[in-house]
């Protein structure tokens, strides 16, 4: 299965400017003969176990995992939109590590 290179590397970038800790990309043991490829994992954001970066590439069904789908505007490094994405997502890391830039105001908020 492919994943988006863009995605990946721009979760890199994401990772050194917002001091957050990211594995890109990730592989997934999903129990089955081959481990499933993901573009990136966030270990503290999206759920207490992280949350698991996928694209239109590399969808695939994962049980009891928190992912989400992220589309071409993370195919590039925008500070803004990486930020308002990962507030959007939770802060599920040690409460004394919140990055000082974290708001936790999700998209759907007045």
């Amino acid at each position: 299965m492919a994943i988006d290179l863009l995605i990946m590397n721009a979760w890199k970038n994401a990772a050194l400017d917002l001091g957050i800790r990211v594995v890109a990309p990730f592989e997934y043991d999903s129990g089955k003969i081959h481990p499933i490829l993901f573009e990136a994992y966030l270990l503290d954001f999206g759920s207490r176990e992280g949350a698991i970066v996928m694209s239109e590439k590399s969808r695939a069904p994962i049980m009891g995992k928190w992912s989400s789908d992220v589309y071409e505007s993370h195919q590039t490094y925008s500070r803004q939109v990486f930020i308002e994405t990962l507030d959007d997502w939770g802060w599920y890391g040690n409460k004394a590590k919140t990055p000082p830039w974290y708001s936790g105001k999700p998209w759907t908020s007045p």
